[in-house]
């Protein structure tokens, strides 16, 4: 893929992500670090639904995504269909399917 071809694809909805102007690390925090401040500023997001689509699609494992960490992607992608709630560790399961998952993160 050129560059031009990479300008061409690129997701138009990371323009409007507010992550874009934050510190990656808090994003991708080393193992055992805190996801936070991520999880803080996808609160906010008004892209979070299109992110967190995008990491379901692309098959993203790293890194927090549309407000999820890398263990409740995993969750997610596993039929779990997990919405994390404040303060509680990897969210708990709802009674929707992940289509309602990745409406609720809008």
């Amino acid at each position: 893929m050129t560059f031009a071809d990479a300008l061409l694809n690129r997701e138009v909805w990371t323009d409007q992500a507010p992550c874009a102007q934050t510190d990656p690390d808090a994003f991708f925090p080393d193992k055992g670090g805190t996801t936070r401040h991520a999880k803080t500023v996808c609160r906010a997001c008004p892209v979070r639904a299109e992110c967190l689509q995008y990491a379901l699609d692309n098959d993203e494992r790293y890194g927090v995504w549309g407000g999820l960490s890398e263990r409740e992607l995993r969750r997610v992608r596993a039929g779990e269909n997990v919405i994390p709630t404040a303060g509680a560790r990897g969210g708990r399961p709802p009674k929707n399917r992940r289509a309602e998952e990745v409406a609720r993160a809008s």
